[in-house]
């Protein structure tokens, strides 16, 4: 039926809507499209009767009416002001002053303060309180007097009921009481025409300013949804809502008309000012109102007109004016092709981002399923991740959907082989094509790394399961392989190292075997990729045509080659064998090595740990190349006379979850076993990635734990505890343990193995020692540094607040919604440094450095800061500092090798690359003070590293922005025109709205600029015409500007 359907007519309805008619027609006997008519006036004649016979009745409050009526509060309250007229009013009672009573006043006055002049405790012994009235019954009534007014047709007012029945009149008459005046006045009342004019008179009334025309147009347009609702039964007098819905039509292009620019602030003031004309009549009445008869079209041409609204803040608003909930309905059928068609129409005009928010406030992310992949990459586009992720929340099929189809644009043309090229997708999309060549490097390699990248990412976030993205897969194993080539060739890694993670990786994967020997073949490796593929017993049909014309004219080689396979395979059994004897960290057979691979073995590492003191905690993770995410291999516990190493990988075989958490509760959930780690939060990380249900204890783990590493940026930030640990050295070291070992312990670590195949089995014994070595250095750095922190500072407090400090905080990241974008123009909340924090900072250097004759001053100094930190450039400039902010390396290079005299701020590997190019010349911020610290603690850094004295009148001399230090100051009229010029070329929603005829009143301003208004500023605006524009320069003492 679909497809001749859409034979016959050009537009095809959508499945769910073919299912729908069908459905009506056998419940109904058609498929006639239901009206737009809103429900029935509740308020009858007969009600209305009923409840005039009611309130004649005295002392009859609203609730006993409703009871005995049958009938809603809501409903009688509505009655009562639109059947019957009623106004409640608030009253307050005045007493008259008569002709003595100033002099009554004055005596009372006196009289008291006699009286407090003779007892100090006369008014403690008055009680004052609120007017009520005392009944002989013994009752009270202290509540507010209310009169109901009721207004005839022809304008008389008559007493309808009040608190204190006939009475209340004459009450009121002698107590000098004037009458009571309408809410409404005729003159006030405006009509839809009527206020149609007064509107377009007000906008183009040029001695309005923006903001007063604004403020009297919503004016306007409240006292017309006032009347239109409170006298709506009248004849020509349509409803609040009709009126609203013909208002957004009339006005939708009159700025655009009037003003000659796209401006919507007219429909936005009528929107805005409907919507809280709706939330001040309660939800009852609002609801009265929405549901008053509309044309059809009409209803449709508004709902058209708001969606062209830019802040997604507006979605709730036009879902509640619009009555657009419950659109999955059968009832609502009609209604949801009109959203459908409002989202189709901003798709076809490219207004993806707006689409986007329709389409997920309304969750109808199944009906533009075919749309997803075109409105993913337009977020990636724009850098707007947490808008498709919002998009996709919770909905596992069309994450799954979008990680498929990414997957299949891997292009395989980039690796070795002819045979891979046949995978690769023969075009990309306009959509996929804008976004994938971006990058000044347009090459493949550029493309799939941009894409995968964001597969890995949302496959991890999602939990994706890696068999359904094979070819990211497939293209991760070959860039690992290349990757670990190239450590192999620098000399980073061992060439033991280096075969074990191919073998690993290779094993039963023809196609990552295929594409090892064409690499290696492709490079001119022949030898080693012979080597390969005997050991690994590769099929000759998959052998390069090149290696086998190797293998054919170097018959000397091939034999070297088989003879170097057997002694690998030699090398292999020996390791299965050594796997299970002990080894030894040290020559002298002390420190021994266990390798825990069984229940039994593990077990008693508990009951041996259990009663210790301190051990020294490592994780060493699994290959990237094997799997994108995180996952331990390995868990070395090092006491002070041996280590455990964990086998994970084996023991993930065998031990239950009940095992494992036996395990962790008694080690690492034990607070009076201290755990000493290095950048814990990290293998915290991973032990959680590995077993999620550690989750849940990692509050415990972390309470007796200790990360080396926060405690040494903790002592960086204390002058005298740097001073203590690091005696000698004027800067820091790196923050790694190598490093610290090195400094601290004279001990260096053998690093080679760090990047090795943590998940092969057996282990080498060169890989055994090095994991044990990196968990026995934990326990005597940490001691080693808290012995020279209590030898170098005596005061207790400082070095408790390192440790406090630098305790561990692991925060998961929770799956929750992301937040939705900001609207246009809307400015991230930043958090900078304030006054009183950057005074307090560089009085406390500067005490520091009075008797340093090293310090300087801010004039002598020129800085780079590198790109990476150029956030901390910003607030050097802003304390004084020539600070020149660099965009990448090469540039840095380059102005460092220009200017002999800059010194150069950095930090991480940059440090260690750019000291031998510069001596002495460069400064590091420690990585993780910039992760963890505050930007004031960051700034302290800086100024006590480099020794600079910064004094109040240093502030504010350079431009945060350009780095120079003169200023042009000029008068208000000018500063007041550029800003209203830069905000008319923007469609800022939370700006205020300027016109044209604004901008002329401000440029007029300018030619009357007087110095002695402006504290003697001196300033003469200059018009320049030529024959396509006006150019404006203000010429002020210190320079000139163009405006």
């Amino acid at each position: 039926m679909q497809k001749e359907t859409g034979e016959r007519f050009p537009k095809i309805p959508a499945k769910p809507t073919l299912y729908k008619w069908v459905h009506q027609f056998d419940k109904t006997g058609s498929v006639h499209k239901k009206g737009y008519e809103r429900a029935m006036n509740q308020r009858t004649p007969k009600k209305i009767d009923a409840m005039k016979a009611a309130i004649n009745r005295k002392r009859m409050a609203v609730r006993r009416v409703a009871s005995e009526l049958g009938m809603k509060n809501d409903s009688v309250h509505r009655i009562l002001k639109k059947g019957l007229r009623f106004h409640p009013y608030k009253l307050q009672t005045l007493q008259k002053l008569e002709e003595d009573d100033p002099e009554k006043r004055v005596v009372f006055a006196e009289e008291h303060l006699e009286h407090m002049e003779h007892d100090q405790n006369f008014f403690k012994n008055l009680f004052f309180s609120d007017e009520a009235h005392f009944h002989l019954h013994g009752s009270v009534n202290t509540a507010d007097l209310n009169l109901l007014i009721l207004m005839s047709e022809s304008g008389e007012e008559e007493e309808a009921a009040s608190s204190s029945g006939s009475g209340v009149e004459k009450y009121f008459n002698e107590a000098g009481v004037e009458s009571i005046s309408k809410v409404l006045s005729e003159e006030d009342l405006l009509e839809y025409d009527e206020c149609i004019e007064k509107i377009k008179k007000i906008s183009e009334d040029s001695d309005y300013t923006g903001e007063e025309k604004a403020a009297a147009i919503i004016k306007t347009l409240q006292t017309h949804f006032e009347y239109v609702d409170e006298y709506r039964d009248r004849e020509k007098v349509i409803g609040a809502f009709p009126s609203f819905l013909k208002l957004l039509a009339e006005f939708e292009n009159y700025n655009k008309i009037y003003t000659g620019r796209d401006d919507s602030s007219m429909v936005h003031h009528i929107f805005n000012t409907f919507y809280e004309f709706l939330k001040d009549q309660g939800d009852y009445c609002a609801d009265e109102i929405l549901y008053q008869q509309v044309h059809e079209q009409d209803w449709k041409n508004s709902l058209r007109i708001v969606s062209n609204f830019k802040a997604s803040t507006y979605l709730d608003r036009i879902e509640y004016i619009f009555q657009l909930k419950n659109l999955q309905c059968e009832d609502s059928e009609d209604i949801l092709n009109e959203v459908v068609e409002v989202i189709h129409r901003l798709l076809n005009a490219s207004e993806y981002e707006r689409a986007i928010h329709w389409i997920a406030h309304f969750k109808l992310q199944e009906i533009f399923i075919d749309r997803l992949p075109e409105l993913a990459f337009y977020c990636f586009q724009i850098s707007n991740r947490p808008l498709i992720e919002r998009y996709l929340l919770d909905r596992y099929e069309l994450q799954e959907r979008l990680m498929t189809y990414m997957d299949n644009l891997i292009d395989f043309s980039e690796f070795h082989g002819a045979h891979y090229k046949s995978l690769s997708p023969k075009t990309f999309t306009p959509f996929e094509w804008k976004y994938l060549t971006t990058d000044i490097e347009n090459t493949i390699r550029a493309r799939n790394d941009k894409i995968m990248k964001l597969t890995f990412r949302y496959a991890r976030k999602w939990d994706i399961k890696e068999e359904n993205i094979p070819y990211s897969m497939l293209a991760r194993a070959f860039k690992f392989i290349v990757y670990k080539h190239y450590d192999f060739l620098n000399g980073h890694i061992s060439e033991q190292s280096y075969d074990d993670t191919v073998i690993h990786m290779t094993e039963e994967k023809e196609e990552v075997q295929g594409f090892l020997l064409e690499y290696l073949s492709g490079g001119g490796y022949y030898m080693k990729a012979l080597f390969l593929a005997l050991l690994l017993n590769i099929p000759d049909a998959i052998w390069p045509s090149s290696l086998k014309s190797f293998e054919y004219s170097h018959p000397v080689d091939v034999l070297k080659v088989k003879e170097d396979v057997q002694m690998k395979r030699q090398t292999i059994e020996d390791q299965r064998r050594q796997h299970y004897e002990q080894c030894y960290l040290f020559e002298n057979n002390t420190y021994p090595i266990y390798m825990i691979d069984t229940k039994d073995l593990l077990n008693a590492v508990i009951e041996d740990v259990f009663d210790l003191e301190i051990v020294g905690i490592d994780v060493e993770w699994r290959p990237s190349g094997l799997s994108i995410r995180e996952i331990a291999a390995l868990l070395q516990i090092a006491t002070t006379s041996t280590v455990y190493l964990i086998d994970i990988v084996k023991l993930e075989k065998i031990l239950t979850q009940e095992d494992w958490e036996n395990f962790f509760m008694k080690v690492f959930c034990h607070r009076d076993l201290k755990k000493i780690g290095f950048a814990f939060h990290n293998d915290l990380r991973v032990l959680i990635h590995t077993f999620p249900w550690l989750k849940k204890h990692v509050d415990q783990i972390a309470a007796s734990s200790i990360c080396l590493q926060s405690i040494i940026s903790q002592v960086v930030l204390n002058h005298a505890a740097f001073k203590s640990v690091f005696p000698g050295y004027d800067r820091p070291p790196q923050l790694n343990l190598a490093e610290l070992s090195r400094n601290i312990l004279d001990i260096r670590l053998d690093k080679s193995e760090q990047q090795g195949n943590w998940a092969q089995r057996p282990l080498r014994v060169e890989q055994k020692k090095y994991a044990a070595m990196d968990a026995h250095c934990l326990i005597k750095l940490y001691k080693e540094i808290c012995k020279r922190l209590e030898m170098g500072i005596k005061d207790l407090e400082i070095i408790n607040g390192i440790f406090y400090a630098s305790r561990i905080t692991y925060t998961e990241k929770k799956h929750i919604p992301p937040p939705l974008p900001r609207p246009k123009g809307e400015k991230r909340e930043k958090q900078p440094i304030t006054d009183q924090e950057l005074d307090g900072i560089v009085k406390k250097i500067r005490d520091e450095l009075s008797y340093d004759s090293d310090a300087r001053r801010v004039q002598d100094v020129q800085l780079i800061v590198d790109n990476m930190i150029n956030h901390i450039g910003k607030e050097l400039r802003n304390c004084g500092i020539h600070t020149t902010l660099v965009s990448n390396r090469a540039q840095l290079i380059e102005h460092a090798n220009r200017k002999k005299k800059t010194e150069i701020l950095t930090m991480g590997k940059a440090y260690d690359q750019l000291r031998p190019m510069f001596p002495g010349r460069v400064h590091s911020l420690p990585v993780n003070l910039s992760a963890n610290q505050s930007k004031a603690q960051q700034i302290e850094f800086v100024l006590r590293e480099l020794k600079i004295k910064v004094y109040e009148e240093d502030y504010f001399t350079r431009c945060m922005k350009c780095n120079a230090t003169q200023f042009v100051n000029v008068p208000g009229p000018i500063i007041k025109y550029m800003f209203m010029r830069y905000i008319m070329t923007k469609d800022l929603d939370f700006m205020p709205k300027y016109t044209t005829v604004d901008a002329k009143e401000a440029r007029k301003a300018l030619q009357h600029i007087s110095a002695a208004d402006y504290g003697g500023l001196k300033c003469e605006v200059k018009f320049f015409k030529d024959e396509e524009m006006t150019l404006i320069t203000a010429v002020c003492e210190h320079g000139n500007i163009d405006i």
